[in-house]
């Protein structure tokens, strides 16, 4: 049984949550853009003061940036759901 006391209104909230609409995620532009500053951020301070070769630096960028425009893409609706992807017969 749910309370009045623990039912959130999405119309008394400023901004908006990712709700879903059909089989979509609605996903506000704000919201894509702080994962991207955040993601950038983390790498940079990553590059910046965690001492490794330089040569895995390039590995852990190449990694960060595919799956980054992976995540675009997907966000974008450009990319359809790789999660039905698999590999065998399984």
């Amino acid at each position: 049984m749910v309370t009045k006391r623990f039912a959130y209104d999405r119309e008394r909230i400023p901004w908006r949550l990712p709700r879903k609409t059909g089989r979509f995620i609605v996903m506000p532009l704000l919201h894509v853009v702080a994962v991207l500053v955040v993601v950038g951020v983390v790498l940079w301070l990553i590059n910046q003061f965690i001492p490794m070769a330089g040569s895995i630096k390039g590995i852990l960028n190449a990694v960060v940036v595919i799956s980054v425009v992976l995540w675009l893409l997907r966000v974008f609706g450009l990319l359809p759901s790789i999660t039905k992807i698999s590999v065998g017969r399984f």
